[in-house]
């Protein structure tokens, strides 16, 4: 469905432009992501950051309001034309607006973190589970700039596992009688890990699967249908 779209949306200007106004929206998102995770990683101060954070995330929700603007000045005008591409547009700009506002959650997350606490076993399962979401982002990136479906198959099937895991950890942090301050900051991290990466996946079912199907991705699905 989507590699279709594109090439219908490529010969006209004003879709092919929201396409890569969407694009700039995962960039940004992706950009988040990785400057806040590097920085926790390298134990480097983030407060200071938090302003051109913010104002990223700000840039995000502004480009999605313009798309979304766009979008229905573009059906009013043209009713019957391009009406698949824009829903799916519609659909996948809030997907991409939900994962800077997951970004923005987790820089106040780890805020809360105090070095050198543990459990140190789970910073380290952060850490590796991050590696998976950064290259769900490239991925994510890369389909869409050039309608790979390889690479959007491969974000679907990193899906489940990753929030499966995701779920155990959280679950467990329910269940133990622990209380100190980072097994919260890391719970809020779990959370949000497995949010950005359903969002990404939401992304990519639109290069796979038909417009009824997206934005509705079940875990068990066979992506190659």
């Amino acid at each position: 469905m989507f590699k279709q779209l594109m090439k219908i949306w490529s010969g006209k200007s004003l879709l092919s432009q929201m396409s890569e106004d969407f694009l700039g929206m995962l960039v940004d998102g992706r950009y988040m992501f990785q400057e806040l995770t590097d920085r926790w990683i390298a134990g480097e101060e983030i407060s200071s950051t938090k302003q051109k954070f913010y104002d990223v995330d700000h840039n995000i929700n502004l480009q999605q309001q313009r798309i979304r603007r766009r979008i229905v000045e573009h059906l009013t005008v043209n009713p019957k034309s391009d009406i698949p591409a824009s829903l799916i547009l519609m659909s996948v700009v809030k997907d991409a607006e939900r994962i800077g506002d997951y970004c923005k959650n987790m820089f106040e997350a780890v805020e809360l973190l105090v070095p050198g606490q543990g459990p140190e076993e789970d910073l380290k399962q952060l850490f590796a589970i991050r590696e998976q979401i950064l290259e769900m982002m490239n991925l994510s990136v890369d389909s869409f700039r050039e309608q790979d479906e390889s690479r959007a198959r491969k974000i679907i099937e990193t899906n489940g596992p990753l929030a499966k895991l995701c779920d155990r950890y959280v679950d467990g942090y329910m269940a133990t009688d622990k209380t100190f301050r980072n097994i919260v900051a890391y719970a809020l991290i779990f959370r949000y890990y497995k949010r950005i990466a359903g969002h990404l996946t939401n992304i990519a079912s639109t290069v796979v699967l038909p417009i009824d199907q997206i934005d509705y991705y079940d875990e068990d699905h066979d992506p190659k249908m």
